[in-house]
């Protein structure tokens, strides 16, 4: 099994979302519907997650079939594991990739320490270890100190673009090894 720490702003959306999507964006958040609190907090969601950014983390499940999932964005203290799955289903991405949100016992930027504890967790709960080759963190925040043991293992995306697919391709890389780069087209 190999395990995805996701995080979802500035890595399934991005700045330039953000200012294409403005007006509808704060349509769908002030305008008061009859809707329940479920299918509101989805149509929220989906509105702040960029197609192309979303395509680019679907070419990485596409590429990486045994990977599953854990939610390591801020997200993930807002809103449900069942909203989560639901949402993936939505954008077809297969929810049962879903295995998981970090903890959040710490603070600023201490996603280190909450990808560390959910693995002891792992282990402790399962009897099974999860090597460090077996996992890539994806942040756009720059939350790995640069020389802990999970630095190798961390892509990091920036909020102007959120994930590219070259970005992908090195998360590919990281957990494939043998992956190559499908050709460029030529124009």
């Amino acid at each position: 099994m190999k395990i995805l720490f996701l995080d979802l702003d500035g890595v399934c959306n991005s700045y330039s979302h953000f200012l294409r999507e403005d007006h509808e964006f704060k349509y769908i958040v002030d305008t008061p519907t009859s809707e329940n609190k479920f299918d509101q907090d989805i149509r929220v969601m989906l509105s702040q997650l960029d197609d192309y950014n979303v395509f680019n983390l679907k070419y990485i499940f596409k590429n990486v079939a045994d990977l599953k999932v854990v939610l390591s964005t801020a997200w993930r203290n807002t809103y449900s594991m069942e909203l989560f799955v639901h949402l993936f289903q939505l954008l077809d991405l297969d929810g049962s990739r879903l295995i998981g949100k970090t903890p959040s016992r710490f603070s600023g930027t201490s996603r280190q320490h909450e990808i560390a504890e959910w693995l002891e967790d792992y282990e402790q709960e399962t009897g099974k270890k999860i090597e460090i080759n077996q996992f890539v963190i994806l942040d756009d925040k720059n939350i790995i100190d640069l020389d802990h043991k999970f630095f190798p293992r961390f892509v990091r995306t920036y909020d102007k673009h959120g994930l590219t697919i070259d970005k992908a391709f090195d998360v590919i890389k990281l957990l494939k090894p043998n992956f190559k780069e499908p050709r460029k087209p030529r124009f």
